[in-house]
């Protein structure tokens, strides 16, 4: 239901079949929502294409997805280390390569 700097957002992509030029418009449409609802807070435009349509839209779709706006995705470096200090990533297997490490129950793979 929300985002963290644990999982700093929750991502958005598009298939394969997907042509580009759709997928380019999805993300320039998300990225300006935030903008167009804020017009309508603010009663004020930031951005010359929002309309007081689109503004109740933007606003109407944030209130509904309980969303502020959308960004472009951060790095997941911070995640994958975070989970490794606290004890859950770990270097267990025959490869070298990262797996969930767990315990027994809840407690004792968060609390080790």
């Amino acid at each position: 239901m929300s985002s963290t700097d644990l999982h700093p957002e929750w991502p958005v992509a598009a298939l394969d079949h997907v042509d580009q030029s759709v997928s380019v418009e999805v993300q320039n449409a998300l990225l300006a929502l935030q903008d167009h609802k804020l017009a309508v807070t603010w009663n004020e435009h930031l951005r010359c294409d929002t309309t007081p349509e689109i503004a109740n839209l933007a606003s109407q779709a944030s209130a509904s997805g309980s969303f502020t706006g959308f960004r472009t995705a951060r790095s997941y470096f911070g995640v994958r280390t975070t989970l490794e200090e606290i004890g859950i990533l770990g270097n267990t297997g025959s490869k070298g390569e990262l797996r969930c490490v767990t315990g027994d129950d809840l407690y004792a793979s968060v609390c080790k």
